[in-house]
């Protein structure tokens, strides 16, 4: 005797790569087209609208190009790690890649190096001043911008942070606040009008060890990642972040069109504000935006390209909710796919598979692994389960 039992196989994943799993549907997330050059082991990249043109560096070189495929050497960065800003000067956009206490600035068609006051880790612009921070300690600029370290009571100035939660990893702009982003939790900054009206927020915002070039303003929130997993903070409260792809010790980040993406061991891992989440195969040393995502791998620029590329989708071992034997009589899809189908000793594969196909295997659980370039709407799987007596 036996029984008929039919269950829909995109119920239970095991990994996805390359595809989303939302309203019952996967759908292709991103592929990857190879458009430039970057310097092997890139490991910081950015694109800057205002000077048109495209930054990496290595452990010490920063490099420029006009292109995005032919790139020459700008300075040494002696060890630090860059960061890019803009401001405005006289009218004119000007733009500073800045590292350490040395700043290449790109103003009027051409670039000159400045050497700053004090060595910085990390910054932003935020009303006409730069907010920099190293250790303990962050420093602003005068009013008149990034360039302007006279001290005074209305000009540049600092404060150092208390230590609990550690030393600076980042600044970003977020709800018109400053956010620093420390080894151990976040510091709010009210930093509007003169220094004398600069003040340091009191919150309840200590958390897990952060790392550092993972925070992000995503819509409403800044998202970063901790040794726990992915955070985000509202301006209130720290809370988990969850996503369908864990995400753990991430080394850089980008953010674009309401996603957040993050580098970590496995790839990159692509989140929508809602947690559903997809992970590309693609493991770059850095990370920047243009028109669109694009990242830095062995030499290679790489561009996302969104809703394009083969994806992979494994289910589960499938038993029917039994461990009693069982003959898979059918697996119906709304698409076109390929399909491998295993019983834990052989295993079937059903190319451009479409409709109704009849593996007719025998087992006591099944996976099923599909592979494919469009929207797979269905994915039902029928067996026939044998009775006990």
């Amino acid at each position: 005797m036996s029984f008929k039992k039919t269950v829909c196989a995109l119920d239970f994943p095991s990994r996805l790569s390359g595809c989303f799993l939302r309203g019952g549907a996967l759908t292709p997330a991103y592929g990857t087209e190879a458009v430039g050059a970057c310097p092997q082991r890139t490991t910081f990249a950015a694109y800057s609208y205002a000077a048109g043109k495209y930054f990496y560096c290595t452990d010490g070189e920063l490099y420029v190009s006009d292109d995005g495929t032919r790139y020459s050497k700008l300075a040494d960065t002696d060890g630090f790690a860059p960061f890019v800003t803009e401001d405005v000067d006289g009218g004119s956009v000007r733009v500073a890649v800045v590292a350490g206490d040395r700043a290449a600035i790109y103003a009027e068609g051409a670039f000159t190096t400045q050497k700053l006051p004090h060595a910085l880790d990390c910054g932003a612009v935020h009303c006409g001043r730069l907010f920099g921070g190293r250790r303990f300690t962050v420093r602003w600029s005068g009013s008149g911008g990034l360039l302007d370290w006279e001290e005074g009571i209305s000009e540049s100035g600092s404060v150092t942070l208390d230590p609990e939660r550690g030393e600076i990893l980042g600044i970003k702009v977020f709800a018109g606040k400053l956010v620093v982003v420390r080894q151990f939790g976040l510091t709010v900054l009210s930093m509007y009008g003169s220094p004398e009206n600069f003040s340091v927020d009191i919150t309840d915002t200590s958390c897990d060890a952060v790392f550092r070039n993972t925070a992000q303003v995503v819509g409403y929130r800044l998202i970063f990642c901790t040794r726990s997993g992915l955070k985000a903070f509202d301006g209130v409260r720290i809370t988990p972040f969850a996503t369908r792809h864990p995400v753990s010790e991430a080394t850089c980040s980008a953010t674009y069109a309401g996603r957040y993406f993050a580098v970590c061991g496995e790839g990159i891992v692509c989140a929508d504000a809602d947690g559903e989440s997809c992970l590309l195969e693609v493991c770059p040393g850095a990370l920047f935006v243009k028109d669109g995502v694009f990242a830095c791998n062995g030499g290679t620029v790489k561009r996302l390209t969104e809703g394009e590329g083969v994806y992979k989708f494994v289910t589960s071992a499938i038993d029917f909710g039994t461990a009693r034997a069982k003959t898979l009589t059918a697996i119906e899809l709304d698409g076109v796919a390929e399909l491998l189908v295993d019983n834990g000793r052989e295993s079937r594969v059903f190319e451009n598979a479409g409709g109704i196909v009849r593996p007719r295997m025998r087992g006591q659980a099944f996976t099923v692994t599909v592979k494919s370039c469009g929207r797979i709407g269905r994915l039902d799987m029928t067996a026939e389960v044998t009775r006990g007596i």
